[in-house]
């Protein structure tokens, strides 16, 4: 059910999200937007696209996993891209700024992965949430197996 219902729609809206992020800071260069501007809306991203993941695996009851992953994903792409500009970036932005966010992106998309799966160990290896069983001795029932909250 899952793979099948919902899972595509979950890798649907991780990337929504990202091209979101990504055509809002074209739109901004397409604007005639200055490198300080460019540098800001890019800043605003990357927090929106951590706060996004955040948000999907800490703030529901059942943890939403995909969009945090796709995010650590783009993330990863984006600093690839910054290991070898393309000349436009080189011509607007100097090599200090490029590396700044080759590492803010890079460590951004370990920081994603990495809280991705601390709050996957986190949900299935809660000890509060498992059940217990405990032996009740009783004659009525032979003592049978009963499950108890604590």
């Amino acid at each position: 059910y899952y793979w099948l219902l919902q899972f595509p729609f979950e890798l649907h809206l991780g990337w929504i999200i990202a091209a979101f992020a990504l055509n809002v800071n074209i739109l901004v260069i397409a604007w005639g937007g200055n490198a300080t501007i460019q540098q800001i809306v890019a800043v605003a991203s990357l927090i929106g696209l951590a706060v996004v993941s955040y948000a999907c695996i800490w703030t529901f009851e059942r943890p939403q996993y995909t969009v945090p992953c796709v995010a650590s994903w783009a993330t990863f792409w984006m600093s690839f891209e910054l290991r070898n500009p393309k000349q436009l970036i080189t011509e607007t932005f100097s090599d200090q700024t490029i590396h700044s966010f080759f590492l803010c992106t890079i460590s951004l998309s370990g920081i994603i992965a990495s809280v991705t799966v601390i709050r996957w160990i986190y949900y299935h290896c809660d000890v509060s949430k498992r059940k217990t069983y405990s032996t009740v001795d009783n004659s009525a029932n032979g003592g049978s197996y009963l499950q108890s909250d604590g």
